[in-house]
């Protein structure tokens, strides 16, 4: 069950863009867990970690407040916006013109 929850966190919420230049899709996992696992590779936290003056941490933190300020604005961008899109696709509208040959699924309340 760990594991399902696990891959669950970490599957995009938005759709996925194979070009060059775009930034990760947004997962549950960053919002549960922020900062952890950001996906650097091992070298970057390593110089990372021997940066320690107070000139470079209030730049780090400078660009940390910045990245998570475009975060949370791609996420009331797209997500939520995907989110109102969706509901409309699953709700159709009954305005459709139905013209005979179409195939069509009707739903009642009693069984026959």
């Amino acid at each position: 069950m760990t594991e399902l929850e696990c891959v669950l966190n970490n599957s995009p919420i938005t759709y996925e863009t194979n070009e060059l230049g775009e930034p990760r899709c947004l997962t549950p996992f960053q919002f549960l867990l922020p900062g952890r696992d950001n996906g650097l590779p091992e070298h970057l936290l390593e110089i990372f970690n021997k940066v320690v003056d107070r000139e470079t941490l209030t730049r780090r933190k400078l660009y940390q407040s910045r990245l998570l300020k475009q975060l949370w604005t791609k996420w009331k961008e797209q997500y939520l916006l995907q989110l109102r899109t969706a509901h409309i696709f699953t709700n159709p509208s009954s305005e459709r013109n139905l013209k005979s040959g179409y195939i069509v699924l009707v739903e009642g309340l009693k069984k026959s």
